[in-house]
């Protein structure tokens, strides 16, 4: 669940935006500060508003509410915001009188809810609410994006499959293209790299020795292969060969109040 309402977020987050510098305003026509910022920044579309301008930004959920972080100031809470409709008479704006002053809320500027076990909400800071009786349910509201057909109903916010979708497979080929062909130059680069590499070292680290006469039954024989000539085995006359040959290297081993 929570992983659909973050893809939700992204989808939002990666549409088409066109005029983005919308203005968030509280049901009673206040003007919000410019860390809220509309979760639908679609020109001619409005939207509910969450903290998402800030140093911990807000989560904006299908259902219009916006889910603040665990590391803001209130934790991880349920908030009814702003919206950018300033009579708030959109069907994308949730009611005006959700979480008034009647409901234990506010409607003159941001309204903490509580999420009840049943799944309901209500206006409080704590599950005590969800026992007074007064709680409410919200469903999804459909906004109009792009060519899709789609109903709105008050005080509820969802987006189809049909509608977000394409946005989405849209997103990730337009990221995952450019990086694919990146990863591939790379990989290509160390090969041509490593290459070069393994060619030089392979002409540098020859090992050659002139052949003698065969060790005696009790010396102790050692085999060498010569570099640069792959089918010729070479025996060194009853000597070790040195730990390390002259001239190269060792061998290596393999909340949310006003401000």
């Amino acid at each position: 669940m929570l992983g659909g309402r973050y893809l939700f977020s992204i989808f939002l987050t990666f549409a088409p935006l066109q005029g983005l510098a919308k203005t968030c305003f509280a049901p009673d026509g206040s003007v919000a500060d410019h860390s809220y910022q509309p979760c639908i920044a679609i020109d001619g579309v409005h939207s509910m508003c969450c903290s998402l301008n800030s140093t911990h930004p807000d989560t904006c959920l299908p259902s219009g509410l916006c889910l603040s972080s665990t590391d803001s100031t209130f934790g991880e809470n349920h908030w009814r915001d702003f919206c950018t409709d300033e009579t708030w008479e959109s069907p994308n704006c949730l009611s005006k009188t959700l979480c008034n002053k009647e409901a234990g809320g506010s409607s003159s500027w941001t309204a903490r809810l509580v999420q009840c076990d049943n799944g309901a909400y209500c206006c409080g800071t704590d599950k005590s609410c969800c026992l007074e009786g007064t709680t409410l349910t919200l469903a999804s509201t459909l906004v109009h994006i792009g060519n899709s057909s789609v109903t709105t109903t008050t005080a509820t916010a969802t987006v189809t499959s049909k509608a977000s979708g394409p946005s989405i497979v849209a997103v990730g080929v337009g990221v995952g293209a450019p990086l694919a062909v990146l990863a591939f130059v790379m990989l290509w680069v160390g090969f041509l790299w490593g290459k070069k590499k393994a060619q030089a070292n392979y002409r540098t680290v020859g090992v050659s020795y002139n052949s003698g006469n065969h060790a005696s039954d009790g010396d102790h024989m050692n085999m060498v292969l010569k570099h640069g000539d792959p089918g010729a085995i070479y025996e060194v006359d009853g000597q070790r060969l040195p730990g390390e040959l002259p001239g190269s290297k060792a061998p290596v081993s393999w909340r949310k109040p006003p401000v």
